[in-house]
C-alpha cells in the first residue's frame, strides 16, 4: 500500500458532508413543493367541479384562478431558492472532488524534506500545498467542534478554504447546542423533526430524551397536569393511539420497550418531585442531564454527516504518536517527545508501543540523538548527556555542571565517554 494513498482513507467526511447536504435540501424541498402542488391540485378541482354543477360568474372564475397563479408563483419562488441553494452545494463537491483529483499518488515513504527520490520536484510542490491545506481543514474542523467559531472562520477565510470546510453544518448546529445550554428543546425539537426518518434509519433516541426532559421539566416548574397531558401526547406506546389521534396530537418517539419502562420510572417523578433524595428519581432531575443531551445531539449530528465522533485531529495524531510510543522513565523529560507532554499521552493511552529495532539516546537537556559526532556522556552520579549537553550546561553555569535531575555540581573532566553494547 502507498504511504499518501493511506492519507487520502480519511478523507471520507470529506466529500460526505456537502452530498449529505444536497440530500438533505433535495428532500425537504421534494416534500414542501409537493405539498403545494397536491393543495393547489385540490382546489382546481374544487373550481371545476363548482363551474360544473353551478353557475359562476366570469369575476369569481377568475378570482379562484387568481388565487392558483399566486400559489403557483409561490412554488416557483421556493424552487428558485431551492435551486441557488441546490447549486452552492453542487459547487461545493464538485470544488472538493477537484482538490482530492490533485492528490498525487507516490509509491513508497515521502520525507518532508524531500530526501527521498520517489517523487520529482512538481509532485513534491503539489503534494506540500496539499499537505498545508488539510492541516488548517483539520484545525478549522477542531475549532469548529469546540465551538470557537470566530477563530475558524477568519481561518478558513484566510486561507481560502471556506468551501473545504463545513462552517455552515456547525453553525446550525449551535443554534441546537445554544438552545440546549439555556434548557430550551425549540430548536431541538425542529432539527429532530427535520431530519426524522434519517433519525430513524440510525436508531438515534435523541428525540425520546429531549421529549422526556421536557416532561420532566414541566414537572419540575410543578405543572403536574400539563406533565400528565404533555406524556399522554408525545411519551404512549404507538398500540395504543390510533391513527387520528396520532395525527391530532402529534408524532409519538417511543422505539423500543426500553424507553417504554424509562417512561414508566418518570412517572413516578410526578410523586416525588424535584427535591426528591430517593433514587431512581433523584437522578431524573440532575442538571447533568442537559450536557448528555448535547453531547448526544453533536454524536447523532455527526453520525448523519458521516463525520468521525472525535476531530480528525485528534485521529492524526494518533498515527504520528503511533510511530512514537515507547516505555518513557517517569523521570525522564525531552523537550522534542511529544509523548512527554501530558496532553499527547492522554491522546496515546490506548495506543500500543511502537516496534524499533534499534534503541536511540536522546539527551534530556538538547533533545538531539546521541551518535558519534555528540557522544554519551557519564556524569560520576550515573546520570548520561549528550557532550553537546554538557557543554550548554557549562555555559549557563559558569563553568559548572549542575545536574538537572539531582543538582549535583560537577567539571566537564568529571564526566566519562559511556559505550554501549549493542
Amino acid at each position: 500500500m502507498t504511504s499518501t494513498k493511506k492519507e487520502i482513507e480519511l478523507e471520507k467526511a470529506f466529500l460526505k458532508v456537502p452530498f449529505e447536504q444536497l440530500n438533505k435540501e433535495f428532500r425537504s424541498s421534494q416534500k414542501s413543493v409537493e405539498k403545494d402542488l397536491s393543495v393547489i391540485e385540490k382546489a382546481v378541482k374544487e373550481i371545476a367541479q363548482k363551474v360544473t354543477k353551478q353557475k359562476v360568474s366570469l369575476e369569481d372564475q377568475c378570482k379562484y384562478l387568481d388565487k392558483v397563479v399566486n400559489k403557483l408563483r409561490g412554488v416557483k419562488r421556493k424552487l428558485e431558492e431551492t435551486d441557488v441553494s441546490e447549486s452552492v452545494q453542487l459547487n461545493i463537491c464538485k470544488l472538493r472532488i477537484d482538490h482530492l483529483s490533485e492528490y498525487p499518488i507516490i509509491q513508497g515513504a515521502v520525507s518532508r524534506r524531500k530526501s527521498h527520490a520517489n517523487i520529482t520536484e512538481e509532485e513534491y510542490v503539489i503534494l506540500k500545498k496539499w499537505r498545508k491545506i488539510r492541516v488548517n481543514r483539520v484545525i478549522v474542523d477542531y475549532l469548529l467542534r469546540f465551538g470557537y467559531f470566530q477563530t475558524a472562520i477568519e481561518l478558513a477565510e484566510h486561507e481560502n478554504i471556506k468551501e473545504f470546510v463545513d462552517i455552515q453544518l456547525f453553525t446550525q448546529s449551535k443554534q441546537v447546542i445554544e438552545g440546549l445550554e439555556n434548557k430550551d428543546c425549540t430548536e431541538a425539537l425542529k432539527w429532530c423533526s427535520d431530519n426524522k426518518s434519517r433519525l430513524k434509519k440510525i436508531n438515534s433516541s435523541f428525540e425520546f430524551n429531549i421529549r422526556l426532559q421536557e416532561f420532566l421539566e414541566l414537572v419540575r416548574n410543578d405543572k403536574k397536569m400539563d406533565a400528565i397531558a404533555y406524556a399522554r401526547k408525545f411519551l404512549t406506546k404507538q398500540e395504543e393511539l390510533n391513527k387520528t389521534e396520532q395525527q391530532q396530537e402529534g408524532s409519538n418517539c417511543i422505539q423500543n420497550e426500553e424507553q417504554m419502562q424509562l417512561v414508566k420510572k418518570s412517572m413516578g417523578a410526578l410523586v416525588f418531585g424535584p427535591q426528591t433524595s430517593i433514587q431512581p428519581y433523584k437522578d431524573l432531575f440532575k442538571e447533568e442531564r442537559w450536557d448528555e443531551l448535547i453531547e448526544q445531539f453533536k454524536q447523532d449530528n455527526y453520525r448523519l454527516y458521516g463525520l468521525t465522533i472525535e476531530p480528525i485531529l485528534f485521529i492524526v495524531l494518533r498515527c504520528g504518536l503511533s510511530a512514537l510510543k515507547i516505555p518513557l522513565d517517569e523521570n525522564t523529560f525531552n523537550i522534542n517527545d511529544p509523548l512527554c507532554n501530558e496532553k499527547f499521552q492522554q491522546l496515546s493511552e490506548e495506543l500500543p508501543y511502537s516496534h524499533h529495532h534499534h534503541s536511540k539516546l536522546v539527551c534530556r537537556v538538547t533533545g538531539q540523538i546521541m551518535d558519534d559526532k555528540n557522544p554519551a556522556m557519564i556524569l560520576p552520579n550515573g546520570n548520561v548527556y549528550s557532550l553537546k549537553g554538557l557543554e550548554e550546561l557549562v555555559k549557563r553555569n559558569k563553568g559548572i555542571i549542575i545536574d538537572p535531575r539531582g543538582g549535583e555540581k560537577y567539571t566537564l573532566n568529571d564526566a566519562k565517554k559511556l559505550f554501549i553494547m549493542n
